[in-house]
């Protein structure tokens, strides 16, 4: 199992927040999702989503979500296992 924190930019940092992720790591399986921040709600039903139909993390970073919303941030998490998260975007370092 794998799990991670990534700070996604500097407004979630700022608000002390955060978006951790379990993987499995043999199948790289969503496991479990948390975060924090203030709208961080908006992001549940998302993860909930991928590890109830037990999608992978690559599913995730390759799926489109408006960008600058807490769905971007969810994917770029996901993203975060190609790459780090300053090679991620401009608003993702």
């Amino acid at each position: 199992m794998n799990s991670d924190k990534v700070d996604l930019n500097d407004d979630l940092r700022a608000q002390g927040g955060a978006i951790k992720r379990v993987i499995d790591a043999g199948t790289p399986r969503v496991l479990g999702m948390s975060a924090v921040a203030e709208d961080a709600g908006e992001i549940m039903f998302a993860a909930t989503w991928a590890i109830t139909m037990r999608i992978t993390v690559e599913r995730v970073a390759d799926t489109w979500a408006p960008y600058l919303t807490m769905n971007e941030a969810l994917r770029l998490v996901a993203l975060s296992f190609r790459r780090g998260p300053a090679q991620l975007s401009c608003c993702a370092a």
